[in-house]
């Protein structure tokens, strides 16, 4: 009995080692296109892409934020993640319930997870899963984020997709309230205490990022 328990303790340890390793090379795979994330953010900050994904009312900012992660190259998975909802388990938020009858989170035709939708949940995916790493301001590259934390609350509320690179100053895109060419002081002024930045670890940067006219700071009327 003895030695089957070594055995089968010894499969134990191959089926994780075999699962780590597979881990780090799904991460390892992954490349971060920084302009093809930028330029999405700059084409949907004021337009919501809703033929593609939800628009959570006043609440947007991460859904927008993962919406930019995964046009620069960052694959959904089983805990980070959003769909569309099929037409036999619709979104309940018509009665004021914003999930599904099977409990999903959802807003409109779509349903998400909370990593997908959540300040707080989608920096531990990232930062969990070897996929982004905390930074400081002047590491920020553009396609990066930025988090913003609220005193009154006492929780990390807003999230912001970096447009262009600025070692005080960073430029920023973000919805809730949309805008296109926001900035990070604008943002931290606004009621926030603090902030963290999330730095992607697979920046691919192939050629320098082009600048590009958008809106101005007064948001997209």
């Amino acid at each position: 009995m003895a030695y089957v328990s070594y055995i089968q303790q010894m499969w134990l340890g191959f089926i994780i080692v075999a699962l780590y390793l597979n881990l780090i090379v799904q991460v390892a795979s992954i490349s971060y296109d920084g302009q093809k994330a930028v330029d999405y953010a700059l084409t949907y900050c004021c337009n919501p892409n809703t033929n593609s994904y939800p628009f959570i009312e006043d609440d947007d900012c991460t859904d927008f934020a993962s919406q930019v992660l995964q046009s620069g190259g960052i694959p959904q998975s089983n805990d980070w993640w959003c769909e569309s909802l099929p037409v036999w388990n619709p979104c309940l938020d018509s009665i004021g319930i914003h999930r599904t009858a099977d409990g999903k989170h959802c807003s409109g035709d779509y349903a998400f997870s909370t990593s997908w939708s959540v300040v707080g949940d989608l920096h531990d995916y990232l930062i969990n899963n070897n996929l982004a790493t905390d930074c400081s301001l002047d590491q920020l590259q553009p396609g990066d984020l930025i988090q913003y934390y609220d005193p009154g609350k006492q929780v990390w509320e807003h999230t912001a997709v970096i447009i262009y690179s600025s070692p005080t100053n960073p430029t920023l895109a973000y919805h809730s309230t949309n805008r296109c060419n926001s900035n990070h002081n604008y943002v931290l002024g606004s009621g926030f205490s603090d902030y963290r930045g999330i730095c992607i670890n697979s920046h691919v940067q192939s050629k320098k990022l082009k600048r590009r006219s958008v809106p101005g700071n007064g948001g997209c009327d």
